[in-house]
């Protein structure tokens, strides 16, 4: 039995992840609590750290800062192998939309891809032979319900709960490519049981268009499509046959479209469920 220590119990990519890690001893950690903890670190066959300080999204942090890079230090001389959850902006931004590669140019065009890029690079020289790096693409999942999530989907949930209605400020024949928050926790699990090692892209492979995504809403006369003002930018889709050929798992756009009916769905509950709340 596998010994997995998971860092950051309060992730939204966390949620969830326990239950598919079958015939494996998960232990949580919140994000505070791991430098007090090494011997359960010390003991483990696998760390996922899922915590990032929000200032990763403000400004470049020095090496010292990143959170990846401390826990790395720490555990280079345990036995441990680790799971870094990087992103689909490693690559960049283009109006035109790239088919990205493990083995593409990494391209830091805000500090939070260049803090991804620095943490990939030195992770690489703390633990070599003992590293899983994740470049995922926009993430689909439940609703999240709070305010400054900077993802697609946290942009569509807050702009949606505020006002009951979408104000697009995207050029909505953008395409960009989602994946489901269960397809991520199945590939881990996969990694995890069969000692999968290097760098991959975690994603559909597959391009969807904003106004697919937001084709479920309710109805035009809620969405405010300001979309056309825009250029198309940040245009990608990820190329996820290296992982699949490892894993064996693959996405569909079937299954796509009903993430996002189900996510459309549950997020209209919600906003029904606060309007009954302010009601009374």
């Amino acid at each position: 039995m596998q010994k997995v220590v998971i860092i950051g119990r309060a992730s939204y990519l966390a949620a969830g992840l326990q239950s598919h890690l079958e015939n494996c001893a998960v232990s949580w950690l919140e994000f505070n609590d791991w430098r007090d903890n090494m011997p359960l670190l010390a003991e483990a066959d696998w760390i996922i750290n899922f915590a990032m300080s929000p200032v990763c999204y403000q400004k470049d942090m020095l090496e010292e800062e990143l959170i990846d890079v401390q826990i790395a230090r720490c555990i280079k001389d345990f036995k441990a192998n680790y799971i870094f959850i990087s992103s689909r902006k490693v690559y960049g931004q283009s109006s035109q939309c790239l088919c990205h590669k493990e083995t593409d140019p990494l391209v830091g065009k805000d500090c939070y891809a260049r803090n991804k890029i620095k943490t990939e690079q030195r992770l690489k020289e703390i633990l070599p032979g003992r590293l899983t790096i994740l470049r995922i693409s926009n993430v689909l999942g439940e609703p999240v319900l709070r305010k400054g999530y900077k993802t697609f989907i946290g942009w569509i949930c807050e702009n949606f709960l505020q006002s009951g209605k979408l104000i697009v400020t995207q050029n909505m024949s953008s395409v960009k490519d989602f994946v489901t928050k269960a397809f991520i926790h199945e590939n881990i699990a996969e990694i995890i049981k069969h000692k999968i090692l290097g760098t991959f892209n975690l994603s559909s492979g597959i391009g969807i268009s904003v106004r697919e995504v937001l084709a479920g809403y309710v109805g035009e006369a809620n969405l405010i499509d300001h979309g056309h003002q825009f250029p198309k930018e940040d245009q990608f889709i990820l190329d996820n046959t290296l992982l699949s050929k490892y894993t064996g798992k693959t996405l569909t756009r079937k299954e796509i479209q009903q993430a996002l009916s189900a996510y459309h769905q549950q997020l209209e509950k919600i906003r029904r469920d606060c309007i009954i709340t302010e009601q009374k």
